[in-house]
């Protein structure tokens, strides 16, 4: 995201290149970066992907710029009003402002995705997880989202979300979907981790993971596939700001998976 604009003391913010990379080359598509634009070619990239990899097993990551604070660009070279932006078809769109257009304009990117997968009859055959690294950048107002109840009322400084320990910086939502193996609406309160994504992944595709290393994450198919699937984890370990300044020494928080948070 481009976060670095004047308003931060950097104006190298304002032509931040949009690049390509792939087998260790690198290629600028366009300088400065329009990001009026951006979510049509997050789409057109991802669609053209799947298109491309129809026939044989893929893994697609998307990470969306979206909803992330910027002060970049327009295509007519002004500076953004808000530190949100969307494509003129999703501006003033919604009743949330910038930050509510910005996130429709992610719900249009992955419902493209989603109607790639159903047109080339790929849908009962991939798994989908939508998910968040962060809570929300609050000290940004109204164009950082909102932590909704999990503000950190015992915090004796301001900033509860993004960046910190507390629930609003690290609970965050998942969504999975796969047809014909997760049932739909079905609801899960385990606690997982995102560094669960990757054995996972492996076990689904029956790729063995490597056996010289260690994994903080864990297979959690059970909690996806099964009704009452439990984590396998005992406690999930968090590094972040706390008591208003960053840790030099271990973690943070440790959560008991099957109880509550605990700062440290």
């Amino acid at each position: 995201a481009t976060d670095s604009g004047t308003k931060h003391g950097d104006p190298a913010g304002l032509y931040l290149p949009l690049v390509y990379q792939e087998f260790n080359r690198t290629r600028i598509i366009e300088q400065p970066l329009d990001l009026t634009t951006l979510a049509q070619k997050y789409s057109d990239f991802a669609t053209e992907f799947i298109h491309t990899n129809k026939d044989s097993p893929f893994f697609l990551y998307v990470p969306f710029s979206h909803v992330h604070t910027t002060t970049g660009r327009t295509s007519h070279n002004e500076t953004l009003p808000h530190e949100q932006y969307a494509s003129c078809q999703h501006q003033n769109k919604t009743k949330r402002g910038p930050f509510g257009d910005a996130l429709a304009e992610v719900d249009w990117m992955v419902g493209n995705i989603q109607e790639t997968l159903e047109r080339l009859g790929l849908d009962k055959n991939t798994l989908i997880i939508f998910t968040s690294d962060n809570g929300p950048w609050t000290i940004k107002g109204v164009d950082g989202g909102s932590a909704g109840p999990f503000v950190g009322s015992y915090a004796t400084y301001k900033d509860t979300a993004k960046g910190s320990t507390w629930e609003g910086g690290i609970r965050m939502p998942s969504f999975a979907y796969w047809k014909g193996q997760i049932p739909p609406y079905s609801r899960s309160s385990e606690t997982i981790s995102s560094l669960d994504v990757f054995p996972t992944l492996s076990r689904l595709a029956n790729v063995a993971l490597p056996t010289n290393v260690t994994l903080d994450g864990r297979d959690m198919t059970d909690i996806l596939l099964r009704e009452h699937g439990k984590s396998k984890h005992d406690f999930l370990f968090f590094y972040g700001f706390c008591n208003g300044e960053w840790p030099r020494y271990g973690p943070t928080a440790v959560r008991h998976v099957s109880k509550i948070t605990l700062l440290i």
